[in-house]
């Protein structure tokens, strides 16, 4: 397994959306939950989109390439685009395992500047969440920076 790096890189998430895939994560448990996290131009996480894990196993996520085209096609023109993905380790930590860097690598042509935002629910009263991005073919932590909530809400992909 190659190893994580840190960065001094840092991305910014919302409150609201930290606060709510760590209660999705921890509501999923002891399954990966799975979504998109979404933003506008300057890249900042200002949503999330939960959608369902069709990994046949409860230690795996998998997002369906149609839950992903729908979603592309439910934010066209709002302003906001796909940054980056989200998931759960019920039993983990933060850390990326040796999947989530084979599944990132095998993306990175495609998807290379995304977000990776994984949930650490090891010590279930303490769930943690650490932020990720594929940089040279190995996933390098950010440093989230925690920014107070913008007010409006993004455009729902599903509707």
């Amino acid at each position: 397994m190659k190893r994580c790096k840190r960065s001094r890189e840092s991305a910014i998430v919302t409150a609201a959306v930290l606060e709510g895939i760590l209660d999705m994560a921890v509501a999923g448990a002891p399954r990966e939950v799975c979504g998109l996290l979404l933003g506008g131009a300057d890249g900042h996480v200002e949503g999330w989109l939960p959608l369902d894990n069709t990994a046949g196993r409860i230690d795996a996520y998998r997002i369906d390439p149609r839950d992903y085209r729908r979603a592309e096609r439910g934010l066209e023109g709002s302003g906001y685009h796909i940054v980056g993905v989200f998931h759960s380790h019920p039993a983990g930590t933060g850390r990326p395992s040796a999947e989530d860097h084979r599944m990132a690598r095998a993306l990175e042509g495609d998807f290379g500047s995304w977000l990776y935002l994984i949930c650490g629910l090891k010590e279930e009263w303490d769930p943690r969440a650490r932020l990720w991005r594929l940089s040279r073919g190995a996933l390098r932590e950010l440093s989230m920076v925690i920014a107070p909530d913008a007010g409006g809400n993004l455009p729902s992909p599903a509707s």
